[in-house]
């Protein structure tokens, strides 16, 4: 029987002893001879094992990684300089260091880039990479982007740890970054962004609202808050945060000034944990609400058991705040009882690029709109603004300019 298995991160394996323990190993670098450096510690749990190999890494390892950094591979470059910018406090937030992670698993330690060693690396074998992950055709030119950016700052931070003369990415840096921006351009101007249509909304509206009549729990909530994001543009994650101290009843006024999130605790092995932060871009905003957004949120403050300032105003079924991942899973179910198809709806996000798109062709100021729903105006013209609707003429899709959006 194996007793052995890997941490879910790749880092290190745990192995379960006879006497009950368990015993965690991991490399952290290699001699000049090109011989691993292995720690390892016994504990009573995988947990104990995580906690003891932080303080070990802490007090005696880590010195020797740095003196080592050259001897590393592309994979465990990168992995030590996200482990040193997780020890700097509030250097990553939880969301970016998943995302930093997830970045180095799968677009670095999975490919021959990833078994390099630092000490001969040089620009070709960069841009060999990402040419290579462009040809796959399988990633977003946004996740090849950040997959340079990741390898390169490894490199920056080991040059300022005096372990590199230079940069070894700094040839292609150029060259690849004009690259990514025209396949950026190319990829844009192919895009057909979905918003719900003017019979889907009627059908959106018309369902939602049967249940907020015939129901006074946490489903009418839910349909409550579906229709709220319909009506002011809001991120579900900026929803799941709300309180109701951003409420200014009186002035029909919501400040919106933080978002939810789920990440990776770090702490415990296999555990999430919820998150709050200051909105995307830190881009705090007080709206004035529309009249049918003042309406929806005077029926959550009559349905809601919880009116306290602190409390939050959507609440799941447990009387706790939801988070973004739960509740694009509900609102996936009434999409299903509307009869949407899931390949054209899906998730919070449609219901914000909807808002998007009928508040511009009533304002006709993508600056506006981009202050309303927190955003940069290039972000709203590249990802949310639909001018097109995909219409099938004589048997053929072809994208149609649509202009009826003046009610």
């Amino acid at each position: 029987m194996n007793n052995k298995n890997r941490r879910s991160n790749g880092e290190g394996t745990f192995e379960r002893l006879p006497n009950g323990k368990m015993r965690l190993r991991k490399t952290v670098g290699w001699t000049p001879e090109g011989k691993p450096i292995r720690v390892g510690v016994t504990g009573t749990s995988k947990q104990n094992c995580i906690d003891l190999m932080k303080n070990k890494m802490r007090e005696h390892a880590f010195d020797n990684v740095k003196s080592n950094l050259r001897n590393l591979t592309i994979k465990e470059l990168c992995y030590e300089h996200f482990e040193a910018d997780l020890r700097e406090k509030d250097r990553l937030k939880p969301k970016a260091a998943d995302r930093r992670e997830s970045t180095i698993r799968n677009q670095i330690a999975k490919y021959p880039i990833g078994k390099i060693k630092a000490a001969v690396f040089n620009a070709s074998d960069l841009t060999n990479h990402i040419e290579g992950l462009i040809s796959e055709g399988n990633l977003s030119v946004s996740s090849i982007e950040k997959t340079l950016n990741v390898i390169n700052s490894a490199f920056r931070w080991a040059c300022d740890q005096g372990k590199f003369d230079y940069n070894p990415c700094t040839p292609a840096m150029d060259r690849l970054r004009k690259r990514l921006i025209n396949l950026k351009k190319r990829e844009y101007s192919l895009i057909t962004i979905a918003i719900l249509s003017d019979s889907q909304i009627i059908v959106f509206e018309e369902t939602l609202s049967s249940i907020i009549e015939n129901d006074r729990t946490n489903r009418a909530l839910m349909a409550l808050s579906a229709r709220l994001l319909l009506h002011t543009g809001m991120r579900s994650g900026e929803l799941c945060a709300l309180r109701w101290k951003h409420w200014n009843r009186e002035d029909h006024i919501l400040t919106i000034e933080r978002t939810r999130y789920v990440a990776n605790s770090r702490e415990v092995e296999t555990s999430y944990v919820a998150n709050e932060n200051d909105v995307k871009n830190s881009l705090v905003r007080s709206i004035r609400l529309k009249h049918e957004a003042q309406e929806i949120l005077e029926k959550m403050y009559e349905i809601t058991p919880l009116k306290k300032d602190e409390d939050y105003i959507f609440i799941n079924r447990n009387q706790k705040p939801s988070n973004p991942s739960n509740y694009g899973k509900n609102l996936n179910e009434y999409y299903k009882k509307m009869g949407f198809k899931k390949t054209e709806v899906s998730g919070a996000h449609i219901l914000r690029r909807t808002f998007v798109t009928k508040m511009y062709y009533q304002v006709k100021s993508v600056e506006f709109v981009a202050a309303y729903v927190g955003d940069t105006p290039q972000t709203i013209r590249e990802h949310y603004l639909c001018t097109t609707k995909k219409v099938v003429a004589e048997g053929k899709a072809i994208n149609v300019v649509e202009y009826n959006y003046d009610n």
